[in-house]
């Protein structure tokens, strides 16, 4: 499982609001549970939806609130963003286009 830079920087704009918000601890928890389930990803890369709106072979997991967007990438799944599903969910993907 790997994180591109733009899902890197989303984690941490997540954990600095929830950090904010609700403090370290659960910034922390909540950190680790989206990367677990990107790390179960690895094993069961089928378990999101199809979305080739956002791109061919892009896949999304719901950990809500968030959404994990993914795709199989040579044998290895490959984080591309983790967005709010609250918010706008195309103008955050156009964010980092």
């Amino acid at each position: 499982m790997e994180l591109t830079p733009q899902a890197r920087r989303d984690l941490r704009r997540i954990w600095c609001w929830l950090r904010d918000e609700a403090g370290v601890e659960r910034a922390d928890a909540l950190i680790a549970s989206l990367q677990a389930v990107a790390h179960h990803l690895a094993d069961y890369p089928q378990l999101g939806r199809t979305k080739n709106d956002f791109g061919p072979g892009v896949r999304v997991l719901s950990r809500r609130p968030y959404l994990l967007f993914y795709r199989e990438k040579d044998e290895r799944i490959e984080v591309l963003r983790i967005i709010d599903g609250r918010r706008d969910v195309p103008a955050a993907w156009r964010e980092s286009e």
